[in-house]
């Protein structure tokens, strides 16, 4: 409603706020949780003398875990500690942490927790995508068997480079292009290799399941405070932010509400926080919240009691304080006199 427009007076004789006020203590409510979800989120990792959340939930030592994995493998290279992938022009860049991965963090009494143990043929098979039998025709066309010293296929080395790719003994400029595209791609799925392993998906399942305790907790708490333990604590029903605007509620039918209308009004919101929890994806979680918060909005706009769905649901009417003090004045008085009658 517009400022300059009166205020809108129901039958029952209680005032409909201007629709910015509402919004402005929705936002202030909203601000709240928000500013609480992301200190209690920061004191759950902070890195503190004390035991935080993350470490009781073994997130902390599983990040810790995952790092030293990463680290280990020599597929990742350590800049002021952190981790990134390698990067090259040219493709003996991605093929030196491959065979890293593959002979050293691999092989047997490796600090690797479940050493693979590859042999060659592992690598010829998987990297330069030679057959595994020898004597089958070879579908590479960067690659093929070396000989050993009778001229015959030697499945035991390394496979080579074709020596159709060489001019004069080198390299041409495009054979060095598809060499590089090829050990690049074969680096990442590499790496896919490295968080497919049983070790590094362990670490990562108690990430998982640590964080979403952590959400639970980060999103619960804030939503507990603010939107049930303070409405039922302050007079009329009030969050911090209608309190602060100078709101309340009272029901439809212009009466003082109750506490189980209290508690019932917060109901969807508990529907909203479980839903955002259980939808994988934060793009479809917040997407959900935005779609609920806009029929709610519209609901609050276009409705002639101005109902959002929490109100309807609960049956409540938002109102300015100065009328819902009064309309609790008036069932006083009109109490006190019945037992006088009485």
């Amino acid at each position: 409603m517009p400022l300059g427009q009166k205020l809108e007076v129901a039958d029952e004789g209680y005032c409909y706020p201007r629709f910015i006020s509402r919004l402005a203590a929705a936002c202030l409510d909203l601000s709240f949780a928000v500013a609480s979800i992301i200190l209690i989120y920061i004191l759950s990792f902070a890195n503190t003398w004390y035991p935080t959340l993350g470490d009781a939930l073994g997130v902390n030592r599983a990040n810790e875990e995952m790092y030293v994995y990463c680290e280990q493998s020599g597929l990742f290279k350590v800049d002021d500690g952190v981790l990134n992938y390698f990067d090259s022009n040219t493709y003996e860049g991605f093929e030196s942490p491959i065979k890293e991965f593959y002979f050293v963090y691999n092989a047997e009494g490796s600090t690797c927790p479940d050493p693979q143990k590859y042999e060659i043929k592992d690598y010829n098979v998987d990297i330069l995508d030679l057959p595994e039998d020898p004597t089958r025709v070879s579908k590479s066309e960067l690659f093929e068997f070396d000989v050993d010293d009778d001229g015959n296929i030697d499945p035991n080395k390394f496979g080579i480079i074709k020596r159709s790719l060489y001019e004069d003994g080198e390299l041409n400029a495009d054979s060095r292009r598809l060499l590089l595209t090829h050990f690049k791609n074969k680096y990442y799925e590499t790496v896919d290799k490295l968080g497919a392993s049983s070790y590094y998906a362990a670490a990562q399942n108690v990430i998982a399941r640590g964080m979403s305790i952590v959400e639970l907790i980060c999103v619960g708490i804030p939503y507990i405070v603010f939107y049930f333990i303070i409405p039922l604590c302050l007079k009329h029903g009030q969050t911090l932010g209608k309190k602060i605007m100078k709101l309340a509620l009272v029901t439809t039918k212009g009466n003082t509400i109750s506490k189980y209308q209290i508690s019932l009004r917060a109901l969807p919101f508990v529907f909203v926080f479980g839903v955002f929890l259980l939808l994988d994806q934060l793009v479809y979680s917040v997407s959900f919240v935005v779609l609920v918060f806009m029929v709610s909005f519209g609901c609050a706009v276009f409705t002639k009691r101005k109902k959002s769905l929490h109100d309807l649901l609960a049956n409540t009417v938002v109102t300015r304080l100065e009328d819902a003090e009064a309309i609790k004045e008036i069932e006083k008085k009109e109490k006190e006199a019945n037992e006088k009658d009485n």
